[in-house]
């Protein structure tokens, strides 16, 4: 993750409010690179499924277990969303496998064990969900980026223009923590910009 800092400073400097961009590197944040790694385990997953009867059987698990690092990489990212989307994989790969509900057994235990073995933090995330500072200051930032899809429906305020364009409508940063980040939603950011 060799990032330069820059973007960071020069946020600050071009609109004269400090915001909280992040550098210029392929992972912005926790909850971007559980998004990659939950698409690098899934397709790993589904490579693997479909090609294990031209392999041995420890290539096969060799490489079962080379799949799973994406995955676990989403539960040390901590990305509620990307854990609950994990969640969902696994339900599915279980019901489309010939042991649908031993399938689920077995997610189940591991939900368990995940359960007894997460930090509080990380359990306490998900309780709070909807509730907390970092919930409220997501859904400020999908309605203000809802309102300006329904401004720039056709062109968007431009590619990368997120920081700026909002931290010129609030300077004083969007309740309730009063800062500007990123809206946290590829579908609104995107929808906004482009």
């Amino acid at each position: 993750f060799l990032c330069p800092a820059e973007d960071g400073i020069r946020s600050k400097l071009v609109t004269g409010v400090q915001t909280c961009a992040l550098p210029s590197c392929w992972f912005k944040n926790s909850g971007v690179l559980a998004i990659q790694m939950l698409i690098f385990g899934s397709l790993s997953l589904a490579f693997v499924v479909s090609l294990k009867t031209y392999w041995g059987r420890n290539k096969t698990w060799i490489l079962y277990l080379a799949a799973s690092t994406g995955y676990i990489t989403v539960i040390g990212a901590s990305s509620r969303g990307s854990q609950l989307g994990l969640l969902l994989i696994l339900v599915l790969f279980a019901l489309r496998s010939k042991n649908g509900i031993k399938g689920l057994i077995g997610i189940s235990v591991l939900g368990l064990l995940l359960y007894f073995f997460l930090p509080e933090e990380q359990m306490a995330r998900f309780t709070e969900m909807g509730d907390d500072a970092s919930s409220l200051q997501r859904l400020a930032y999908w309605e203000i980026g809802l309102s300006i899809i329904q401004e720039n429906p056709v062109w968007g305020i431009g590619y990368k223009s997120w920081l700026p364009y909002v931290t010129m409508l609030y300077p004083d940063g969007i309740p309730p923590l009063n800062i500007v980040q990123v809206p946290h939603s590829i579908y609104i950011e995107a929808a906004s910009e482009l």
